[in-house]
């Protein structure tokens, strides 16, 4: 059976339609007409109270989603996935339904069942599931054997640490696993067993893949550098994306992290989200030293956002990224920082090294740049040959006006760009300024203040600077 077929009865009992009228000029099955259709199959599956329940017998993908509504009473229900021997795919939501850690225990049960599954999705975000032991789901979880891709939501709970080293286990016996993403945002873990969690995932010879999400927790610094130090030890992993915002890292033990994650041979896409935890002056840029180490890195995102990093961190991450000779795509997200530009220069020339740049995003709003540091930023960078994507937020450095402007414009006029975006607004730029920004690449997207004066005559300094 086409599992595109709209017409066609699907495994999960729901006739599956986009939004509007669908062909035919019939109308489209409403949410709450799929929600009763789920719970309809899983009353007519439970009440045949056979191990092999016909009504699955031969289903290869499921899919039920009942987000949004009290359907906790589903749960007795799923015992007829005991029946599905021969599913290999598996996604069930069940968002906001008032789910307790003893219902999640008894599905966990039925999960051990399924031992061709492969894919497995499963969200109990914003429930009431408290505490750490969860053992029955992880249990079940890692029954599957031949698992290669795990995705699970457990984001806005009452979840504690002990969880995580839960999971860890679990997951160990999973040869064939390659995907693994895990959201445990809003809970309350602290950390305690992330580095007994990435030792157990260190055991996953095929992993590729790792995106752990466990942003606003009580996560401290204490245990973040042995945690970096044990992914270090994934031999394969390519893509990995580490989420820790709104936490209380304080920046200390970063430079362990950032070594251990260096230690990936096949790190090829890092993402790392430190926003608003804290993060102090030279912490940051010495993490960056680490992440230089991974020599076929080619995307990075750092995101460190609503710290308190100065000068000093970018002096040492310039350092530091120019190692990363293979990178095509830098996203860097510093605003709302207390850096002053004065280590700009050095912070450009790193960058600068990265000659197979082909995308760069710069986020340096609300701190203090003025113009002359820009400018020297912008000579410094160099050339790149391949660069076709630019973005550069500036918005609210008040100092920054014209010649820091001007200097965005010269930056721009060197480098052939198919897509460029300049936020300037908050900067005391002219339109003078804004003109030429726009001149130096017509296809720009320009944020600027709505009202600019046409020239500035208390900004003497940067008259010369307007011959481009």
């Amino acid at each position: 059976m086409d599992r595109h077929d709209h017409d066609a009865p699907q495994a999960d009992g729901i006739v599956h339609a986009p939004d509007g009228p669908r062909a035919g000029g019939r109308p489209a099955v409403s949410r709450l007409q799929r929600r009763q259709a789920v719970l309809n199959a899983l009353a007519a599956a439970a009440q045949t109270r056979q191990r092999d329940s016909p009504c699955l017998r031969g289903v290869q993908e499921i899919v039920w989603e009942l987000d949004d509504g009290k359907c906790a009473e589903a749960f007795p229900a799923f015992q007829c996935l005991k029946g599905a021997r021969d599913l290999i795919s598996l996604k069930i939501s069940l968002h906001d339904n008032g789910i307790t850690a003893d219902q999640v225990a008894a599905f966990g049960d039925h999960l051990g069942h399924l031992h061709q599954l492969q894919r497995l999705a499963l969200s109990f975000r914003k429930n009431q599931i408290a505490g750490e032991k969860l053992d029955h789901l992880c249990n079940g979880i890692g029954a599957c054997t031949q698992l290669s891709h795990l995705e699970l939501d457990f984001g806005d709970n009452r979840i504690t640490s002990g969880f995580l080293e839960t999971l860890g286990r679990a997951i160990r016996p999973c040869p064939h696993l390659m995907s693994l993403l895990v959201q445990l945002d809003s809970n309350q873990i602290t950390g305690k067993y992330l580095t007994p969690f990435a030792e157990e995932v260190g055991h996953c010879a095929q992993l590729t893949s790792c995106n752990l999400d466990l942003s606003d927790n009580e996560i401290t610094a204490k245990h973040i550098g042995t945690f970096g130090e044990k992914l270090g030890c994934c031999e394969r992993l390519s893509t990995l994306s580490l989420n820790f915002r709104s936490n209380s890292i304080t920046g200390i033990n970063l430079e362990a992290f950032g070594a251990g994650i260096g230690q990936c041979p096949a790190l090829t896409s890092l993402t790392l989200v430190f926003a608003e935890t804290e993060t102090t002056g030279g912490s940051f840029g010495a993490m960056i030293k680490g992440i230089g180490q991974c020599a076929q890195l080619e995307y990075l995102d750092l995101n460190f956002s609503y710290n308190q990093i100065a000068e000093d961190s970018l002096e040492a991450f310039g350092e530091g990224i120019g190692s990363c000779r293979n990178l095509t795509s830098l996203m860097l997200k510093l605003q709302r920082n207390q850096i002053t530009g004065k280590a700009l220069a050095r912070f450009g020339a790193g960058i600068g090294r990265c000659a197979k740049l082909e995308s760069l995003h710069l986020d340096l709003s609300n701190n203090m740049i003025p113009g002359r540091y820009a400018k020297q930023f912008a000579e410094a960078i160099g050339v790149f040959d391949q660069l076709t994507k630019l973005a550069l937020q500036l918005s609210g450095n008040s100092d920054l006006k014209d010649r820091g402007a001007l200097s965005v414009a010269r930056l721009l006029r060197r480098h052939r760009l198919r897509e460029c975006t300049v936020e300037l607004t908050g900067t005391g730029i002219t339109a003078r300024a804004a003109a030429a920004i726009r001149d130096a690449n017509p296809a720009v997207n320009l944020q600027a203040d709505a009202f600019m004066p046409a020239i500035r005559e208390d900004d003497e300094e940067s008259v010369e600077d307007f011959s481009l």
